[in-house]
């Protein structure tokens, strides 16, 4: 999907399929490459300026193993790139992510000086506030899980988290300021782990008649670098909204659109 106006001098590609287990890998595989590249090809036919084109952090955090900064002194930032030719090879989602970003990218190096088109990327963590639909999306599924008034225990893992109005916000100053051409941009929040979600929607929404989970699992979670939302924090002078207010709000909106009952 792309959003243009006519007349403007940009554009912004913002979505490609969403599975992580298609039956035929080029049902996520060809629209989100492909589609990328149409939409490269028709702005240097039309004469656009500039192309926003949303990510995602699975084309940075996916790396070799040997690769990967230490989980306790380092970071993800914009200058890392997953590797699909890792051991153990990358997810089709994941694959799909990276070879579409990773094809704007070469596209826009390798256009004549006539054809200049400026880019940006913006690779937002998983997306979380306030939603106009109902479900069928990655956080709305996580979403109903802390709902699940059958559930027994909270996962010991975490979520890389964004609030939607944030990344809203970066891919709106990606267009309008001149410097942010040729730039990626981590959109990202902060780490939170599932019980500490869990704790926050309990205490917000236990009170009105909503059962969630509090009981934490056994278990470690998964050991792994923290994402740097240093770049487009500076960048931007963005004051990221916090997990828990993402996390409150975007159950609120689930439970305004009917989604989410009290039990």
């Amino acid at each position: 999907m792309h959003r243009a106006v006519a007349g403007s001098t940009y554009v912004v590609h913002t979505a490609s399929p969403v599975n992580f287990t298609p039956k035929d890998p080029d049902d996520v595989l060809k629209p989100a490459i492909e589609g990328t590249h149409a939409v490269m090809k028709a702005c240097t036919a039309h004469g656009v300026k500039r192309v926003v084109v949303t990510s995602g952090i699975v084309s940075v955090n996916k790396m070799d193993p040997i690769d990967k900064p230490d989980y306790m002194t380092g970071y993800y930032d914009e200058t890392c790139w997953s590797n699909p030719n890792r051991p153990e090879g990358l997810k089709v989602y994941y694959k799909s992510k990276y070879m579409a970003e990773k094809l704007a990218w070469d596209y826009v190096k390798d256009l004549p000086e006539h054809k200049k088109l400026e880019l940006v990327t913006v690779i937002p963590t998983l997306i979380f506030g306030p939603s106009l639909l109902s479900g069928g999306f990655t956080s709305g599924q996580f979403m109903a899980g802390y709902f699940n008034p059958k559930r027994s225990f909270v996962p010991p893992g975490f979520i890389d988290m964004v609030d939607v109005r944030d990344v809203a916000k970066i891919h709106l100053e990606a267009i309008k300021r001149p410097d942010a051409a040729y730039n990626r941009f981590l959109a990202h929040s902060e780490r939170a782990y599932h019980l500490d979600i869990a704790s926050a929607l309990a205490e917000e929404f236990g009170p009105k008649g909503f059962t969630i989970c509090t009981k934490p699992a056994k278990g470690n979670p998964e050991l792994d670098a923290i994402v740097s939302n240093r770049k487009a924090r500076d960048f931007f002078d963005m004051d990221f909204i916090s997990a828990k207010n993402a996390s409150i709000a975007l159950a609120q909106s689930f439970i305004d659109l009917g989604v989410l009952k009290p039990n």
